[in-house]
This record gives structure tokens, sequence and C-alpha cells, in this order.
């Protein structure tokens, strides 16, 4: 066995070194046009006139063109800014939907992301129907005035996208700007979840007017 992949190595070699491309230099014609000693042609320097040359000949002078590149290092620049863009862009969409809750509501209600236990339910209340959850820490979409309301579930990739908004039994997957906006129209056009804003708000008057 071990013979006969030697032989085998040894046939693809001839084949590889026999075999021949047309020379990118001249196109194949073995010859040059001088514009400037308005003479019709010269012999090509890099196929030396034959008009073609040796796959690794060709192959060897590709490399020798091509500038050094670190592919690793390019590769964690590129990732790098890509997360950085991605993260600061959800973080803005977040932020407008934020500051929409905190406008309608005259400012009586907060909306932010934030971490909730499941060790410590009482002190959250979820007014959204859930699956059970095992117990641990979770991030949320939480709304707070005098309490903590969960609004929604939210879980998001280390690279930005893509980012799951949990509400109910769904999983909601945004891959990009545009899906994560109308995920979040979607939940606040939601008559459930309006009716959970002017319940906080109505609860946080009375408070006030009884307080």
């Amino acid at each position: 066995m071990t013979q006969f992949n030697e032989q085998t190595n040894t046939i693809v070699k001839n084949i590889v070194k026999d075999h021949l491309e047309t020379c990118p230099d001249c196109d194949g014609t073995g010859f040059h046009y001088l514009e400037k000693k308005q003479t019709v042609q010269e012999k090509c320097s890099y196929c030396h006139g034959i008009g073609h040359v040796e796959l690794k000949q060709h192959f060897e002078k590709t490399l020798s063109n091509t500038p050094p590149q670190n592919v690793f290092l390019e590769t964690l620049k590129e990732q790098s800014k890509k997360m950085h863009d991605h993260t600061e862009e959800i973080q803005t969409v977040l932020n407008e939907f934020f500051d929409a809750i905190h406008i309608y509501s005259n400012q009586k209600i907060t909306a932010k992301i934030e971490l909730f236990d499941m060790n410590d339910s009482a002190n959250f209340f979820i007014n959204v129907p859930y699956p059970i959850y095992k117990k641990g820490t979770y991030q949320t979409i939480m709304l707070e005035n005098v309490q903590k309301t969960v609004l929604a579930f939210w879980n998001q990739d280390v690279k930005g996208y893509p980012c799951e908004i949990i509400q109910g039994t769904s999983t909601l997957i945004c891959e990009n700007k545009k899906v994560l906006t109308q995920v979040l129209v979607d939940i606040i056009s939601n008559g459930f979840v309006i009716k959970i804003l002017h319940d906080i708000m109505i609860e946080t008057s009375e408070r006030k007017n009884h307080g």
C-alpha cells in the first residue's frame, strides 16, 4: 500500500509540473506591445516568448505579488468591529424603546434591561404568562416604578446578534435592527401589554393620592 501511494504521488507531481497555464502577462501571445518606443512587440520577460508558464511558476509569482497579510489579525479586527457596531446598534434601539415607555407613562415607569432572580421572585411581578423556568438569574426587560414588573425575558449573543425576546411561550429571534425594532413594536402594540402599563400608571397615581 505504501509503494502504491508513493507511485501515485510521483505521478501527481509530474502532472502538476507539466501542466501549463496561459501566461498572465502577455495573455499567451509571448510578446508585449510597446507604446513609448512605437514598436509592435517585444518578447515577454515572464514566459520568455513561449506564451505559457508552468502552473508552479504562475503560482509562485502570484504569491510573491500578494502583499503579506496576517489573516488571523484581520479576522480579529473585523469581528471586533462588527461586535462593537452590533452591540451599539442594539443598545440604541433599546434606549429608544425605553424612552418611549418613560414618556408615555408621564415619567412614572422606567424600562430597562435588568437581572431577574428566580430565587427571589417575591420582589418581582410577572404580568405575562411564562413557562416554568429553572431557578437561576435571567436578563429581562423590566418595568419599574414602586414595584418591578417583568415585561419579557431577554437574551443577547456576545457578538450582539442574534438576540432573543421571550414573551409567554414565544421566543422571538432578532437577527438585525429591523427585526428587533419590529418585535418591540409588536410587544407594545399588544393590548395586554398596554393594559399592564395603564395598571401601573393608575396604581402609581393612587399611591401618591393616598400617600
